[in-house]
């Protein structure tokens, strides 16, 4: 079923991993508000067949399986994107507490929202092949769904199914066996496959729904480039600069800083400069390059190639502006950095994000503030985060079904729930609750003994 693409966003619906990591039994991670709750119907994103929720705070003690989650969907976008099992962060294999698990493929599926169209994408695969890979169209309302192509390993043999609606000449049919022959491996992805052609316009959206508005992000990573948005984006320059200022980071004012391609690297580094000449001759605006941690954009100016990098200024006592690059800012400073791109993302355009460990060289005030601004302001994404910060826990930011405690059983498998399956008033203190246990999600601890006293336990 089909909507004007503007009046709604692109959205996460749910996620489902199972037998993969930390994950023995099926986790469905969904992103549908509970009926009953009643408070913060602006925390609500009303969709023609379903609501959905504009976020999700994950908490769990180490261990429990919180980054397994977010690698999951890594994983899951990288092989529809990159298009093999092997690039990208990669398959890290099945639940190995348990034998017959390790037998077994390990499952994945997400359901979202793109330009009015539900889809579900759902792959099983062992690290050295795809065995299951489906895509089809949902009808949330009528609990239909539209397959729109089916890949199924039988005795080592490719079994695949496509729509009638791709194949209504001979030509289709032919297209179809060409890319079948050409393309499809063990490693592949079916989907990316299909999508390199105009004749699969489905599988190109869900392509570009998780290439560009499903966006995952792993404590190590750079979340977006600096200097790439100061080129791009017009507007966000005074985004940026309205937000730091209520953030105490020191910073007055950002720019993009152009210099001559010799001038930054030296005269001694020729033969990058010629495969920079070369990659940029191709066409590209411009071609990215990290150079010890700072995000550069080089481009083709009058055959020259010129450097741009994003500087900050900060005001010295007597009033002067002095330029830093970014690398030499401060751990925390860089962080919040890290993170303007990204509210510039929520508010302005629909995508889902996901972020590990959210906090991460953050002072836990300033991620409150952050957090807070994202809550209460008009967005268009999802923001899903992982976090041990209990000063957000509060019924002031979030509905409780916006809130996910993650633990780990007996049995080494994680499991997850939100916090609306427990009975609580709206008045409750959330964060005091759960620091002394009674949702879940924090360590057990056991008494620490020395060596001589758990050997005289053990007599």
């Amino acid at each position: 079923m089909r909507y004007q693409r503007d009046n709604y966003p692109n959205m996460l619906l749910r996620f489902v991993v199972e037998n993969f990591l930390s994950f023995s039994d099926e986790l469905d991670f969904t992103l549908f508000p509970y009926t009953r709750l009643r408070e913060k119907k602006d925390h609500i994103y009303r969709t023609p067949e379903v609501d959905l929720l504009k976020t999700a705070a994950i908490y769990g003690a180490n261990g429990s399986g919180k980054s397994n989650l977010v690698k999951a969907m890594a994983f899951l976008r990288d092989f529809a994107v990159l298009g093999d099992l092997h690039q990208g962060h990669g398959l890290a294999g099945p639940f190995r507490l348990d034998a017959d698990r390790l037998k077994q493929p390990s499952h994945f599926e997400i359901e979202f929202l793109h330009e009015g169209t539900y889809y579900g994408y759902e792959v099983h695969a062992t690290r050295s092949r795809v065995v299951v890979e489906k895509l089809s169209i949902l009808h949330p309302g009528k609990d239909e769904r539209e397959v729109l192509f089916s890949l199924l390993v039988v005795d080592g043999e490719h079994k695949v199914d496509i729509h009638p609606r791709y194949q209504q000449s001979e030509e289709d049919k032919a297209r179809i066996n060409f890319f079948l022959e050409e393309f499809l491996t063990p490693t592949a992805s079916l989907l990316r496959v299909l999508a390199r052609n105009n004749a699969f316009p489905e599988m190109q959206q869900a392509v570009n729904w998780l290439r560009n508005h499903f966006i995952v992000i792993q404590p190590h990573d750079n979340f977006i480039n600096i200097a790439e948005v100061l080129y791009k984006d017009e507007g966000f320059r005074a985004f940026g600069l309205n937000l730091l200022k209520t953030m105490d980071t020191g910073v007055t004012d950002m720019a993009l800083d152009r210099m001559p391609y010799e001038t930054f690297f030296g005269l001694d580094d020729e033969q990058k400069k010629q495969e920079a000449l070369a990659a940029l001759h191709q066409g590209h605006d411009y071609i990215k390059m990290n150079v010890h941690g700072e995000e550069l954009l080089l481009r083709l100016e009058e055959e020259e190639v010129v450097v741009y990098r994003a500087v900050l200024f900060h005001e010295a006592e007597d009033g002067t502006l002095i330029k830093f690059s970014i690398r030499e800012e401060s751990d925390g400073t860089r962080r919040v950095l890290d993170f303007l791109p990204v509210w510039r993302t929520l508010k302005s355009a629909p995508a889902a994000i996901v972020i590990d460990e959210i906090g991460r060289s953050l002072h836990p005030s300033l991620l409150d503030h952050l957090i807070r601004i994202f809550m209460n302001n008009e967005t268009r994404g999802q923001l899903i985060f992982t976090t041990h910060e209990d000063n957000l826990l509060s019924q002031e930011v979030f509905r409780r079904d916006e809130i996910h405690l993650m633990n780990k059983t007996a049995k080494g498998n994680s499991e997850a729930y939100p916090l609306s399956d427990f009975k609580s008033r709206n008045d409750t203190d959330l964060q005091k609750n759960y620091l002394f246990g009674r949702f879940g999600g924090t360590p057990r601890l056991g008494h620490y003994f020395t060596l001589e006293q758990r050997a005289a336990v053990n007599e």
